[in-house]
Parts: structure tokens; sequence; C-alpha cells
């Protein structure tokens, strides 16, 4: 008995060295249950769950343990953000829209700034309708550091104030300059407004700047809504050579 947390260290080892990981879990488990606070029983066991795809008990193995000097704190990061950007994917395929929300909530601060993570929440939220939270979140993020695939998704969203939106991207434009995405989603929310000077001002900056198939797609439908049938042709027919050319 008194060399029975030596022996389970070792088989533990084996196990993991075979790739055995649920007898590795199950090993880890047992090693806890002697002491909770053991690195290596906390390392094995957060190992065997990363390699079992079983993120909802890493999460909470995670969290529960992120004072202790188990993991490297660059190994503990990268395993909870897997975890995380799984289950909130997971949340999304499931439309559990509160369950979403509660990771966000419940996740470190550290793990919030990951540019990644942001992302899978924000889209998910508009995924599952509920575009305000959306729309709340980038426009947190973008208060205080630039995110372009934020911005983009910005410019997507349905909200109960468009020129409020507008206002908000237009302020963006000044605090980060004529970024492409932002001229883009600058675009998209005048023609959603009806602006259709501004928004071919914006769009035919972003032609000018970085070509690409969604500027002309938007150009066409901004012509087509100006009864501009003509030019709409011709810009759906540059965005396709451009698309098919890539």
């Amino acid at each position: 008995p008194e060399l029975e947390f030596a022996v389970l260290l070792t088989q533990a080892e084996l196990q993991r060295e075979r790739g055995e990981h649920a007898l590795a879990r199950d090993t880890a488990l047992s090693l806890r249950t002697r002491d909770a606070q053991h690195p290596y029983a906390i390392e094995l066991l957060a190992e065997s769950y990363a390699s079992l795809e079983q993120w909802a008990p890493l999460r909470e193995l995670l969290l529960a343990t992120a004072k202790t000097p188990a993991l490297s704190p660059a190994r503990q990061q990268a395993l909870l953000l897997r975890a995380l950007t799984a289950l909130m994917t997971r949340a999304v395929a499931e439309t559990k829209l509160d369950q979403l929300k509660a990771l966000w909530d419940s996740a470190p601060a550290a793990a919030q700034a990951d540019p990644l993570l942001r992302r899978t929440c924000a889209r998910g939220l508009a995924r599952l309708n509920a575009q305000a939270d959306s729309a709340a979140l980038c426009s947190k993020i973008l208060s205080r550091e630039w995110d372009g695939p934020l911005a983009q998704l910005y410019g997507e969203l349905h909200v109960s104030d468009p020129l409020g939106q507008l206002a908000v991207i237009e302020q963006w434009l000044q605090q980060y300059g004529e970024k492409p995405e932002l001229l883009m989603t600058a675009g998209r929310a005048c023609r959603r407004n009806k602006l259709w000077g501004k928004a071919r001002s914006y769009l035919e900056a972003v032609l000018r700047s970085t070509p690409n198939p969604a500027a002309h797609l938007e150009l066409a439908r901004l012509c087509e809504q100006t009864n501009n049938a003509d030019e709409a042709r011709k810009h759906y027919q540059l965005g396709l050579e451009l698309a098919a050319s890539r």
C-alpha cells in the first residue's frame, strides 16, 4: 500500500507512452483521489482529456487548477483555448445560445483576448440570431484594438439602428484608417441605409486598394438598386472573372 502511488505513476507513464489515453485518464483520476494537486496527475489527466476530445471535463480541470504549476502557462492556455473553441462550436451546432454565452462569460481574460476564440463567439452569436449580442461584442473589442474579421462581421449584422451602426463604422475609420475591411463594411452599411453616393465611394475605394469579388458584388447590387442595369452587369462579370481567376 505504501508504494501504491508510485506504482500508479509508473503505470500512467507506460499507458501514456503506448497511447492508451482512456486507461491513462482513469489512472490519472485514481492518482487525483490520492493527491488532487499532484502536478503530474493534473498534466496527465489534461493531456488524456485532450487526446480523447473530452472538452467539457478538460475545461473544468484547467479552470480548477489554473493556479497549480502542473502545466506551463503556454500549454495551459493552448489546451483551454482548444476546449473552449470546440465547446462553443458544439453549442452553435446544437443551437444552445445560453451555453455559448456562458462559455464566453466564464472564460478567463487571457482566453477572451485570443482572436480565434472571440471570432468563434461573435460568429456563433450571429448564427444563433443574437445579432445585438454579436454587435456588442464586436464593438467592445474594436473600440480598443483592430480585428479585421470582426470589423467585416459587424458590417454584415442586421441591427435595430443601422444609422448608428454606420456611425460606429465611420468612427473606426477615423481610429484605424482606411483599411479595406472597414471600407467594405462602410460601403455595405451605406447601401443598407440607401446612401448611394457614400456607398459607391467606399466600395470604389476598396477596388482601388484591394480588388476583390465581394466589392464588385456589392457595387453590382448598388447599381441594381439605383436602376443602372448595364453597370450592374459589368460588376457582376468583373467579380466573377476575379473569383474564377483565384
